[in-house]
């Protein structure tokens, strides 16, 4: 599911077709439990020419108490674009 969330996000900033390059190792903080809701967010960090780094964050949510909390974090090395970007920006998480 993270893959395609930080795909979704690359694919939506450049407009063209991505892969994943590479990724780092994943940075699993807390347990998602069977029952809660989870949540994934991505946002694309960086961008060069030909490559850029997405974030992703998965948040669990118990669904009964509202309890939310950081689960696992995708490190900000997620390479992806193998199209040429018109842009170069870096960019806030």
């Amino acid at each position: 599911m993270m893959d395609v969330t930080t795909a979704i996000s690359a694919t939506r900033f450049c407009w063209q077709i991505v892969v994943t390059a590479s990724t780092e190792p994943v940075d699993f903080r807390n347990p998602i439990y069977v029952g809660e809701i989870i949540e994934l967010k991505s946002r694309v960090a960086w961008v060069g020419n030909s490559s850029m780094i997405v974030r992703c964050e998965v948040h669990g949510e118990n669904s009964l108490t509202g309890e939310r909390r950081l689960c696992c974090y995708y490190p900000p090395k997620q390479l992806g674009s193998l199209a040429l970007l018109f842009h170069r920006h870096k960019l806030g998480f």
